[in-house]
């Protein structure tokens, strides 16, 4: 079976200070459940992409990827057809599909939802 994982921001859930991820879904043979205590405790989740960057970060949905193709930050996205791609937002540039540059352009995770 495919893994399908995801990522759910903790942050202040258990602990005031706490903020870090909680990994869920089908991967290892198994199913691990999404955190939450109660309906004011879920938090959003991001998908895994199923790509790594040169360095092997996993990349989720709401990363933020450095290229040497551009000298600006994309932001990993999901496109109605399910493809994954980089978006530059009101820049003029891009988008760019993953398949065709995150190897060859020297892509790095840099950021995260996390952090925003």
């Amino acid at each position: 079976m495919r893994e399908l994982k995801f990522r759910q921001q903790i942050k202040g859930m258990f602990v005031e200070e706490a903020d870090f991820w909680h990994y869920w879904g089908y991967f290892a043979g198994f199913f691990l459940r999404p955190l939450a205590t109660t309906p004011e405790d879920e938090r959003p989740s991001y998908q895994y992409t199923g790509y790594k960057d040169k360095d092997g970060t996993e990349v989720y949905e709401g990363d933020k990827i450095s290229c040497t193709l551009v000298e600006k930050l994309g932001e990993v996205k999901q496109a109605p057809g399910g493809e994954w791609y980089l978006d530059y937002g009101d820049e003029g540039i891009g988008p760019f599909l993953f398949l065709d540059i995150l190897e060859r352009y020297d892509c790095k995770v840099v950021g995260s939802n996390l952090e925003g």
